[in-house]
């Protein structure tokens, strides 16, 4: 390839050094990947990136995208979804790969390891479905021991906030079924502290209640064994025999009613459409969507008061 001596440097080509001393495919990759969206950024120009020691271009003109991914490591394929790219697409690209570069490090990495082997696998499941990205959130958790997160630094997003973001970045897109079924729960039920399992008390008991019902039982029954469940959990609590606390009076029936909202909000948007009216499905499920629930009510405890039973 030739170019005229006066002529502007417009094409470079270098080569990027694998990770590791003996990298595999996925290492070989993650760097590469990486620039080759940030790049355009940062330079404002067009990037291939490839294996081939031999430029697949002599010039930008030659395709239309912003940047070209040449048979890619399958992650790629995983986060992407495209091996070519528009300059429109590249910032939106750029967020998920970073974000799912954060998860790989925050779960797998040992030492100075960052575990990058893994990346295939967290990508894969998150392709698969958004809200394995609440699955490794749990995973990190259990990995650090915490119930409590620590307190972020300046201008640092909180480690739920991040996860929270990075299931918007992903392209997940029940956000919205999250919120609706948490600020619904905890409209009436108030956890006792920070453990999961208490965050979780009511929406695992709703969730146990439909997995292990008679598959012939009527909807308006199940709801309704599913609200006085709720109503026994929330009675022992008021009388102490359980963890937790009341967030609404009992006058008027306005603890009912919140149970019965949430009853049905669950029922209808998570079980019959989320579900898709399966048992197995939510089985299946529920620790992913539970971990969404875990990590949506860390950011927003705040939002409740507290109210004790009148």
């Amino acid at each position: 390839m030739e170019f005229e001596e006066n002529d502007l440097a417009t094409f470079y080509f270098c080569g990027i050094p694998t990770l590791g001393k003996k990298p595999t495919d996925t290492e070989s990759w993650v760097l590469p990947a990486f620039l080759g969206l940030l790049l355009p950024i940062v330079f404002n120009a067009k990037v291939v990136v490839t294996e081939s020691p031999i430029p697949l271009y002599s010039s930008g003109k030659e395709w239309r995208e912003t940047v070209i991914l040449d048979a890619p490591h399958s992650f790629v394929t995983h986060i992407l979804s495209t091996d070519k790219l528009r300059i429109d697409q590249i910032h939106p690209a750029l967020k998920r790969t970073a974000s799912l570069y954060d998860v790989n490090i925050d779960v797998f990495q040992e030492k100075t390891d960052p575990g990058w082997n893994h990346l295939n696998e967290v990508a894969r499941d998150v392709d698969t479905d958004a809200f394995y990205v609440f699955h490794y959130f749990a995973a990190l958790q259990r990995k650090k021991k915490w119930d409590n997160f620590p307190k972020p630094k300046e201008r640092e997003l909180s480690i739920p906030r991040r996860y929270l973001k990075t299931y918007e970045y992903v392209g997940g897109a029940n956000m919205s079924l999250i919120e609706g079924v948490a600020e619904r729960c905890f409209a009436f039920y108030g956890p006792s502290g920070f453990v999961t399992h208490a965050i979780l008390r009511a929406v695992t008991l709703i969730e146990d209640v439909i997995i292990n019902s008679d598959p012939k039982i009527s909807a308006d029954d199940l709801k309704y064994e599913a609200r006085g469940e709720l109503s026994n959990l929330m009675e022992r609590i008021g009388r102490d025999a359980a963890q937790g606390y009341r967030r609404l009076p009992l006058k008027d029936g306005v603890e009912a009613e919140a149970i019965r909202e949430f009853v049905e909000y669950f029922y209808n948007e998570v079980f019959l459409n989320y579900c898709e009216g399966e048992r197995a499905i939510l089985r299946d499920r529920k620790n992913r969507f539970n971990a969404g629930i875990t990590a949506w009510y860390h950011e927003n405890w705040r939002k409740f008061t507290r109210q004790k039973e009148d």
